[in-house]
């Protein structure tokens, strides 16, 4: 099986990969790269993407659910809004 995850933020990916080496997410591709920078032809191959994934709420769900790693899913998570270019990248202004 073949997972692909996604998210622009190195710290986040930096945990994904520690996950993924211990097991507790499935084994897969980290990318690094933005969303517009992925091109169709780069998720030939792969069973499951996780696009915004963060430190892998969706596969560790889909894991506890039962869901069965060979199942085509396709996940997409909001980046958190108060850090996105939505909420201005100003997340401690909030309080």
């Amino acid at each position: 099986m073949a997972v692909y995850y996604n998210d622009a933020d190195p710290a986040a990916c930096a945990w994904l990969r520690e996950l993924i080496a211990a097991r507790l997410l499935p084994a897969g591709e980290v990318d690094e790269r933005s969303i517009l920078d992925v091109e169709p032809a780069d998720l030939r191959g792969f069973v499951q993407c996780h696009f915004f994934a963060g430190i892998g709420g969706w596969p560790y769900a889909l894991g506890l659910a039962g869901v069965a790693e060979d199942l085509s899913v396709w996940t997409g998570s909001l980046p958190c809004q108060p850090f996105s270019q939505a909420g201005q990248r100003k997340p401690h202004d909030l309080r």
